[in-house]
């Protein structure tokens, strides 16, 4: 067993670094987070970066293919419309059946669906993040924060999934 740095989240009082291990942590904690990337060399377009991150937080993999959306943040909407033109010009989109939601459609047949599916079959962020060049892994730590993540400070992101989180 290895201690490792850990330091209560706001609002607590302590203000202090403390080791821990890990089997006695409880609660909110903070853990520094460092080390240099060497980079892999596989590149996207920022946009094809972009509908990934879009993707994994808001999409959902349709049964006969294609990806659709629901939003009823108008940021939301503003975003994916602005990132589809780029990667998929023949998305659809329309009013959802639901009061005050939006529908966006990629269809199975398009380049951006075949994208995702081939890197995220599960909607999980994976291994494939560390083949990444620099300028591309900066894109999608910066794009997490505008879907799973305080897009105003791009401060905080939350995944329902630990491997997601792990991952970022």
């Amino acid at each position: 067993n290895h201690r490792i740095p850990t330091r209560a989240r706001l609002r607590v009082k302590e203000d202090a670094w403390k080791d821990d291990y890990p089997s006695t942590i409880k609660g909110d904690r903070l853990y520094p987070q460092a080390g240099h990337y060497a980079g892999g060399n596989v590149s996207y377009s920022d946009a094809e970066i972009q509908f990934l991150a879009a993707v994994q937080a808001d999409g959902s993999y349709v049964a006969e293919g294609g990806i659709v959306f629901f939003f009823k943040k108008q940021r939301k909407i503003n975003r994916l419309r602005e990132i589809l033109n780029e990667v998929c010009p023949d998305f659809t989109e329309g009013e959802a059946s639901a009061e005050g939601y939006w529908r966006f459609y990629v269809g199975r047949n398009s380049n951006a669906y075949l994208l995702a599916k081939r890197l995220m079959p599960d909607k999980k962020f994976g291994p494939w993040i560390l083949d990444l060049n620099r300028h591309c892994l900066d894109v999608l730590a910066n794009e997490v924060f505008e879907w799973d993540g305080l897009s105003t400070r791009k401060t905080e992101y939350s995944s329902s999934e630990k491997q997601n989180a792990d991952w970022i």
